[in-house]
């Protein structure tokens, strides 16, 4: 048994099955003109024809030397068969299948064999959402390859150990498993083998936000470094970008990567693909606010579920169902959700979808609590449901812009902006789309406020804003300067304001939240006095370093909100260069910020 074993796995067709050179088993067996297949290279072409999309040939080759086929090469044969059954959704044809290997099982004491036996089961256990036992079976799959010195076996377990671990939760534990793995197939050859598996990390950290923004731009150029023939990881990454766009407020990209994995996934007919489209479209659509339209995608995915195989997804389902009735207000409906996700939560409280339905659900207790900074993402969506000040902004630094309109209670469907998410910001929300400002000005704050209440006129703004009385030669470059800066700060939706004879205002649709306690209500209503103490603050403050002119210049930007250089040099009676200096001195101080450019230069006091 030990020299049968020795001489199938020194093949040269196993050499190159083994490194993932699945078209050159192929040419040199069974696509050349005359077939000649010795017994031992069996396994390895059926293999190849399986994983090639071939399976009605591998099926037929099987058939036609089962006979001829040791207990030993019978399992192997019959193992990569019924993996590519399962995962084209031909369940009962894959466990049966798996099921004669543990029969035939009986029959060898072969290390290799027991390995593809444990290795089947495992595998057919974490198809079917038993992540558990596909760990243990992963195991003994390991201990088997190791004793058997079967590389490609131990390569094969530690992958799928791995895998199982991550689904469980404890992620980085199983990243370190598909690091071992990965590296271990290098010692096979360079292959698909390795890729694939180099492949399968990059969607994890792109799906748990290890890596932040640097994972989306590595699964991107791994979309581009893939062959054309396999279809199977391009369109894996294109459903996981999707989402990764639409958590980043990025839902016009999201419909890009949907719309280019619908093409590929009904070209292969892929049907567990065909669910996770299914249920990307949906969540899309409840983001943008078409939540009616979002259920017809998520009948859609119920409808092609398999009942017992397919639980994760039914769990990823059901939290979206959960979600859009919550958003619907169906009352009825969402309780009988929620008596299911708690009869699932017995079963599923310790896996990564057990998770997402319990953020729906906080009234249901977890059985098993998940470890902090292991899974980042999972970690600030639990922040999110009950969300805190601090947990708004460690979400917007983190990039994951897409998830502050729900956090914030931002309506479904809002396009406008959200003033001070975090201090001194705005968030601009559109249908899917989100984008955070930074560091806007009380000002420009002010004057979006001024335009959200009512069209304006050049006048209006510089009355209510500046609190002048308006001159257009004087005051016009001021406007014209605001202006552009708001649309500068709105950036692809800069459309959004709208110019005509009578003045400015923002379109129809448009409209913006102001939380109720709005650090800008405090500057709009801040008395003089206020600001006078203020001033003198800052005077005391840098009173060794400011000369008269330069305190005397923060004293008058105090009053009038906004001073200049012509202005200044006639009040002061000094040249327009001398003021020129002083007003940099002040900016270099941080005491004053300039506005505009040449002879529309204006500056006001730095809040």
């Amino acid at each position: 048994m030990k020299r049968t074993a020795l001489k199938f796995r020194s093949t040269k067709h196993y050499l190159r099955f083994q490194r993932g050179n699945y078209e050159q088993v192929i040419s040199a067996t069974v696509d050349r003109e005359k077939i000649r297949i010795s017994v031992h290279d069996i396994p390895w072409v059926v293999g190849s024809l399986s994983f090639t999309g071939r399976t009605q040939e591998a099926q037929a080759l099987l058939v036609r030397y089962e006979n001829r086929l040791s207990a030993e090469l019978l399992i192997i044969a019959q193992f990569f068969l019924a993996v590519t059954l399962t995962r084209h959704t031909k369940y009962s044809e894959g466990r049966e299948l798996f099921a004669k290997n543990l029969r035939l099982g009986q029959k060898t004491r072969s290390p290799t064999a027991r390995f593809f036996i444990e290795q089947g089961i495992g595998f057919y256990r974490f198809f079917s959402g038993q992540a558990r036992i596909a760990r243990v079976r992963a195991e003994r799959a390991h201990t088997a390859a190791t004793e058997g010195n079967f590389l490609y076996g131990r390569v094969l377990a530690l992958d799928l150990q791995g895998h199982s671990m991550i689904e469980c939760g404890e992620i980085q534990a199983g990243l370190e498993f598909l690091e071992r793995a990965t590296k271990l197939s290098m010692k096979l050859g360079d292959g698909s083998l390795s890729e694939s598996m180099t492949n399968s990390q990059a969607l994890y950290r792109l799906q748990f936000g290890l890596g932040g923004a640097d994972s989306i731009h590595h699964a991107e150029s791994r979309l581009v470094q893939i062959s054309r023939e396999d279809t199977y990881t391009e369109s894996s990454l294109l459903l996981e970008l999707a989402r990764q766009y639409l958590w980043r407020g990025r839902g016009d990209q999201a419909k890009r990567a949907l719309d280019r994995a619908s093409q590929v996934i009904f070209s292969t007919q892929n049907r567990r693909h065909e669910i996770i489209l299914n249920l990307r479209f949906g969540e899309l659509l409840i983001h943008q606010g078409d939540t009616a339209q979002a259920l017809n995608y998520l009948r859609s995915a119920r409808a092609l579920l398999h009942p017992g195989i397919d639980t994760r997804f039914e769990l990823e389902l059901l939290a979206l169902e959960l979600e859009a009735c919550t958003e619907l207000g169906w009352d009825k409906h969402l309780e009988s959700l929620k008596k299911n996700a708690a009869q699932r939560l017995r079963l599923d409280s310790g896996t990564l979808a057990g998770r997402e339905i319990a953020r729906h659900c906080p009234e249901i207790k977890l059985t098993r609590t998940f470890k902090r900074n292991v899974d980042r993402f999972g970690d600030l969506l639990d922040s999110l449901v009950d969300p805190t000040p601090e947990s708004i902004v460690a979400c917007a630094e983190s990039g994951y812009l897409g998830l502050l309109p729900k956090a914030l209670k931002i309506p479904r469907g809002f396009q406008g902006i959200y003033l001070d998410p975090i201090p001194g910001a705005i968030l601009l929300v559109h249908r899917g789309i989100v984008t955070l400002v930074p560091h806007v000005s009380p000002q420009i704050r002010r004057l979006i406020l001024e335009l959200a209440q009512r069209e304006c006129s050049k006048e209006d703004l510089v009355r209510k804003i500046w609190k002048y009385k308006y001159h257009p030669l004087r005051h016009d470059p001021l406007v014209y300067q605001s202006m552009n800066q708001v649309r500068k700060i709105l950036g692809e939706f800069s459309n959004w304001i709208v110019t005509n004879e009578s003045g400015y205002s923002f379109q129809s649709g448009c409209q913006i939240i102001r939380p109720q306690a709005d650090p800008l209500l405090e500057f709009t209503t801040t008395s003089s006095a206020t600001r006078k103490t203020e001033i003198s603050d800052q005077l005391s403050h840098h009173e060794d370093s400011l000369n008269y002119r330069q305190r005397k210049i923060l004293t008058l930007a105090g009053k009038r909100e906004t001073v200049d250089v012509r202005s200044l040099s006639r009040e002061l009676s000094t040249l327009p260069l001398t003021i020129s200096r002083d007003l940099s001195k002040l900016r270099q101080l941080n005491l004053l910020v300039r506005m505009g450019k040449g002879r529309s230069t204006q500056y006001v006091l730095k809040q």
